[in-house]
């Protein structure tokens, strides 16, 4: 699987009310991933004036070579779970260092979905998970189950939801999609992985007058052997195109079991009925509101894409409440980090020469 997240070390010095960043990643997150959570954080930072020097390719054989570029009394920042153990060893390396890890992912969960040797390994990397928390300073997360996982281990830890990049939702541009579809678009937009509980999304819309529309990259091949002909597969997309996918559906669906998918924020902002599943969406979004929460089941999906297609008054009263949900500009998510990091700061009374 590749990472899904980077490691970050920030170096915070105060000129002129900005801050000094040197980043450390192990992937070039804003090439190669510029609309995930962490090149947005570091994008936006530089955008804003903040001095930024990024520095990605760290491994384990060029770590301690990296490392001796990093001096005492630095603030470091880890995305994500493999970045979380660099942080957690640099600690204890460099024994002035304010440790923050921002806590995106279910890492060790998503690994038991891949086969018998991560399931195994579960029980260890679940360990691993604690240990990063329980040995980070500060913990910032984009979820409400991992904030409410993080006060049960002792943590206050600091809430930073996700956010969109509101001015490509602005649907300036004429509608790309000339094709009109004769029946309703159920859509889901992210990658076609196990985890994301997408056979049985597939398999509940066999016997349904709909098309379900899968934007995105993954499993592609062998999820074709499970489609019916109502499936449509249309890969992955520029990332400006994807509003206009969201304009057309009639409904979205977000079938995993994470209360900090970004595609809800998405769909939500642009006013869509959205389906989802019971357990953790449940923390962030409210059933017969602005979502209709379902068994994550195939006969449960299918029943709940059935009742929003049926149901016009509650699809309408949801696409009006969905427009309430608060959905954030990345800028402003920024905005969130910096004014943290400028607390723990302060708190940690740290003095850069």
């Amino acid at each position: 699987m590749k990472i899904s997240s980077s490691l970050y070390f920030l170096y915070l010095k105060y000129d002129l009310n900005l801050m000094k960043l040197t980043i450390l990643s192990q992937d070039n997150a804003v090439k190669e991933r510029p609309f995930s959570r962490v090149a947005q954080i570091v994008t936006k930072l530089i955008f804003m004036g903040h001095d930024v020097k990024y520095v990605y390719g760290l491994n384990k054989f060029n770590f301690f070579h990296k490392l001796n570029e990093i001096k005492n009394d630095h603030i470091l920042v880890s995305i994500g779970f493999k970045p979380g153990i660099f942080t957690s060893i640099t600690k204890k390396i460099l024994k002035n260092n304010i440790v923050i890890h921002d806590w995106i992912d279910l890492y060790a969960e998503i690994q038991t979905t891949k086969g018998l040797k991560e399931r195994i390994l579960f029980p260890f990397l679940q360990k691993i998970e604690e240990w990063i928390i329980k040995s980070s300073d500060y913990i910032i997360t984009n979820s409400i189950y991992n904030r409410i996982k993080a006060e049960i281990m002792g943590k206050s830890p600091i809430y930073i939801p996700n956010g969109i990049d509101k001015k490509i939702f602005d649907l300036k541009k004429k509608n790309f999609i000339k094709k009109k579809y004769d029946k309703p678009i159920v859509l889901y937009i992210g990658g076609l992985a196990k985890f994301k509980n997408i056979e049985p999304l597939i398999r509940s819309v066999k016997n349904l007058d709909c098309y379900l529309m899968l934007v995105g990259n993954g499993e592609r091949e062998k999820l074709k052997n499970i489609a019916s002909k109502n499936i449509i597969f249309i890969g992955r997309v520029p990332r400006e195109r994807v509003p206009y996918y969201i304009k057309i559906a009639d409904i979205c669906c977000s079938p995993v079991d994470w209360d900090a998918n970004l595609k809800v924020y998405e769909y939500m902002y642009m006013g869509k009925a959205v389906l989802s599943i019971k357990g953790r969406p449940e923390l962030l979004l409210k059933d017969g509101y602005n979502a209709l929460i379902v068994d994550p089941t195939e006969r449960g999906l299918s029943d709940g894409i059935r009742l929003l297609l049926e149901n016009t008054d509650l699809k309408k009263r949801m696409e009006k409440n969905a427009k309430k949900f608060k959905v954030y500009d990345w800028n402003d998510v920024v905005k969130m980090y910096i004014k943290n990091l400028e607390k723990i700061y302060d708190e940690s009374n740290i003095r850069i020469q």
